[in-house]
Parts: C-alpha cells; structure tokens; sequence
C-alpha cells in the first residue's frame, strides 16, 4: 500500500490539487497549513514523507520546519516552491532536502518526485 504524505501547504487550492492527485494514485494524504502545524502533525501521525512549501505563512517558514523534520523525525522533505532565485535555493538546500519541485508542476511531476523519493535510500 502507498505511503501516507503531509503536504504542507497554505494555499488551499494547492493543497487540495495535490491532495486529490495523490488520493488518486492511492496515498493517504495529511494536511497542515503551516510550519507549527506540520511539525505537530508529523510528531502525531509520522508519515512517510513531507511535501513542504518553501514560504508558509505564520512564524515558522518552510525551511525551518523541514530541518526540525528531517533532524527529529528522519522523513524525507520534498520541497515545493515558485521561488526560484538563487538564495531561496541555496537556503533550501541546506536544509537537505530529498526532492525540490518547482510550482507549477504537473500532476505526472509531481507523482514521479513522490516516487523517487519513495524509492531513494536515506542519506542518514
């Protein structure tokens, strides 16, 4: 059986788009918001892995989230973004995450990030 995904997200309509294309290939999907609600709805549910917008609104962004993730909990982080200059990357990518996919995305872009990082070992 599929694993089950956090999107993290805080446009609804974006969430709702990737939830409704994972649902379909038959993953369970979580939603949270923002970086506090994903950090507790990883240390609650434990997914597999966590797609993470790169800029959420509240006090904790995207990045930080993802590192409190990846070093507490060892999932995997895809990020998802629109934001695409250099230092946004280079700042996401210090965070080490397994995946960077870029807004917008098709639904096939998306499904082939989720499941190569389904397949790829953890550098841990």
């Amino acid at each position: 059986m599929p694993a089950n995904i956090l999107v993290v997200e805080d446009d609804p309509l974006v969430a709702m788009g990737i939830q409704l294309v994972l649902e379909e290939e038959g993953y369970e999907v979580l939603l949270a918001a923002s970086g506090e609600a994903a950090v507790h709805a990883v240390a609650a549910r434990t997914p597999s892995m966590v797609l993470m917008d790169v800029n959420l609104n509240g006090a904790m962004g995207g990045i930080e989230a993802a590192e409190l993730i990846s070093s507490g909990f060892a999932l995997p982080v895809i990020f998802v973004t629109a934001q695409t200059d250099a230092a946004t990357y280079k700042k996401a990518m210090a965070a080490r995450p397994r995946g960077f996919l870029k807004k917008p995305f098709t639904p096939n872009q998306l499904l082939n990030a989720v499941q190569t990082v389904s397949k790829t070992p953890s550098r841990d």
